[in-house]
């Protein structure tokens, strides 16, 4: 029959719980809480989870997920992650793609954004304008190799006040075919 209990029930077994079937208390069917609960120890769930309006506290240790599948995010709402601390997104094997399908994808630095590839370049392609703008201060290209700017129909480098192009050794070679204008102003 059903039991019925309108105070408090309380269980003195110690029985260590190491899987579902297992513990001082267990139970076979379902179990539907109306109120808060409260545990001192190891939360372990078999199945698919699911979880409302969550916060998650890591004062008492470290938030981590692990696993061999992914992990997908998929809400309408935006996502953010806030940080005090120096963070990274990292990847051991395969690529790391940031996109964006519906707008732009905003790179915010402050005071800089560095990009660093420990090997093999780092590359921006576009179909279409790839455009580099500064609104204070310098806008620098330094390579211990050849620093190549090549257009495909036409290659503009326009400075307000000038544009420099400099060698310590070498000189500065300048190509063009015999459709190229150039002007030069002293």
């Amino acid at each position: 029959g059903n039991l019925y209990v309108e105070n408090i029930v309380a269980i003195s077994g110690t029985t260590v719980s190491t899987d579902y079937l297992t513990g001082a208390l267990t139970v076979a069917g379902g179990a539907g809480i109306t109120g808060a609960i409260r545990g001192n120890g190891i939360l372990d769930i078999n199945g698919a989870t699911t979880l409302d309006q969550t916060s998650i506290d890591t004062t008492d240790g470290q938030f981590a997920v692990t696993g061999s599948n992914k992990i997908d995010f998929d809400v309408s709402a935006a996502i953010e992650i806030d940080s005090t601390a120096a963070s990274y997104f990292k990847t051991s094997s395969g690529s790391l793609t940031l996109e964006s399908t519906a707008s732009s994808l905003i790179l915010n630095g402050q005071p800089s954004i560095a990009a660093t590839a420990a090997a093999g370049g780092i590359s921006l392609s576009s179909s279409g304008t790839i455009s580099f703008t500064t609104s204070t201060g310098n806008l620098t290209i330094t390579s211990p190799g050849t620093t190549a700017v090549n257009g495909g129909t036409a290659t503009n480098i326009n400075g307000t006040s000038a544009v420099n192009i400099d060698s310590s050794a070498g000189g500065v070679s300048v190509d063009a075919n015999s459709t190229s204008n150039f002007f030069i102003v002293f």
